[in-house]
């Protein structure tokens, strides 16, 4: 049917059948619908696209012919002006359901590949589960749910606050992760969220300050700490052992896998250490013993998840407090509190009491090298490493068994080093 011409409200109810074109509007016409109800529709070619674009805009008189023309009139602008409709509506309809959950989605995307900070860098997998870990636990029960472009400072501040009741260096670590994010978020390197303002950028400011730690277990500690594990689970035990013995950092033993150990040494590669740098270390007897305690013809981890496939995660300080707990209880006095990295400060401490020298010393954790040395010392001090390792786990062995526990901790026969020449590792003797 031929499209009628004029444009009022009598004409339009006088609308039995076929489209009634308006003449002030480009690609605006109302048109009878099978059910008897009039509709307002919208067509117009876009030349750049080389299709036409169609809408309902609504039914009249719900919708009225002012009302249809400003709808019509904002498509016109948008199509004259070389855009597609239909992207701003998917951008709108995106933003609409852009919750920080989702953009945190994309935001890990973009960790794993690299692109979260301005100087590409791809993250440890330690890191990545550390800032998923931080996200899961102070920033998603707070405003995962919620629009991100709604997020507020306010919002953000009464989150570290509140991590700073319980956790003050932890908030720090918060912060960290919340700028980080929400910079990615709204710099071109995040555009698929394209946020307008940083509400995250002042939170440098609530940052508390950071002391640099002191805190080592004396030999009665040590003793101590050797009794109350002793009745501990079996993977509590090795662990925290292994911690004593080998000095590496928390990440470094909660990863380890069984495919590292190389004959009695274990090397960790770069990818999962600190300064990037593989790090060799040489069993001695009682760690072979730990390392190896779950090996099975499937494994993988050396302390592998009773839940889900992948390493064991544990609750540190609470299963910390509780075993200071019992430490003060053997010792007969208050033990102050220390952290798995403490254990770490501690060897560090006691290599010049056992015998081991300064580099030896340094490369048994790890530690990278400075000035001239980085460039010109590359010795690995593997031999050193490996009398040097045996020296301290005979020193924790010998106070296991001045305590009379060796056999509690499974402790194997001690076994003297001889150092290589030109070493200057003189084991203790006192057993």
């Amino acid at each position: 049917m031929k499209a009628k011409t004029g444009f009022s409200p009598s004409l339009i109810d006088s609308l039995r059948n076929g489209s009634l074109n308006d003449p002030l509007s480009l690609g605006l016409s109302v048109k009878v619908l099978s059910s008897g109800k009039l509709a307002w529709k919208y067509m117009r070619w876009l030349p750049f696209k080389r299709l036409f674009l169609r809408r309902t805009l609504g039914l009249y008189p719900h919708v009225s012919i002012a009302q249809a023309r400003e709808a019509a009139a904002m498509l016109n602008q948008q199509i004259d002006a070389g855009v597609d409709p239909r992207e701003i509506e998917k951008e709108k309809n995106l933003r609409e359901s852009m919750t920080v959950n989702r953009a945190h989605v994309l935001y890990m995307t973009a960790v794993r590949e690299g692109r979260h900070l301005k100087r590409a860098r791809l993250c440890k997998p330690v890191t990545i589960d550390d800032k998923i870990w931080r996200y899961e636990k102070y920033i998603k029960p707070k405003i995962g749910s919620q629009i991100i472009y709604n997020i507020t400072e306010d919002q953000l501040i009464r989150i570290i606050k509140d991590v700073q009741l319980t956790a003050k260096i932890q908030s720090n670590r918060v912060i960290s992760e919340v700028r980080v994010f929400f910079r990615w978020a709204s710099s071109l390197r995040g555009l698929e969220i394209g946020l307008e303002k940083d509400p995250a950028c002042r939170l440098g400011d609530l940052q508390v300050p950071e002391y640099p730690k002191s805190r080592i277990l004396n030999l009665d500690e040590i003793e101590w700490l050797l009794h109350s594990i002793s009745d501990e689970a079996e993977y509590l035990r090795r662990a925290i052992l292994l911690y004593l013995l080998t000095a590496v950092r928390r990440s470094e033993l909660e990863y380890a896998r069984f495919d590292e150990l190389q004959d009695d040494v274990w090397i960790i590669p770069g990818g999962r250490t600190k300064n990037a740098k593989e790090h060799k270390i040489p069993l001695g007897p009682w760690g072979l013993k730990l390392f190896l305690a779950e090996v099975d013809m499937d494994a993988e981890w050396v302390f592998p998840s009773e839940k889900i496939a992948g390493p064991r995660k544990n609750d540190w300080s609470a299963t910390l407090r509780r075993i200071i707990g019992k430490m003060s209880t053997v010792g007969c006095q208050n033990v102050p509190m220390f952290t798995l990295h403490d254990l770490r400060r501690t060897f560090r401490s006691n290599t010049k009491r056992v015998g081991i020298d300064y580099e030896t010393a340094e490369a048994m954790l790890n530690h990278s090298k400075t000035g001239l040395d980085k460039v010109y010392d590359l010795y690995d001090h593997d031999n050193e490493k490996r009398s040097a390792f045996l020296a301290w786990e005979n020193e924790i062995l010998r106070i296991a068994k001045k305590a009379g526990i060796e056999q509690l901790l499974d402790a194997p026969r001690e076994r003297i080093p001889s150092p290589p020449e030109g070493s200057s590792v003189k084991p203790s003797l006192d057993i």
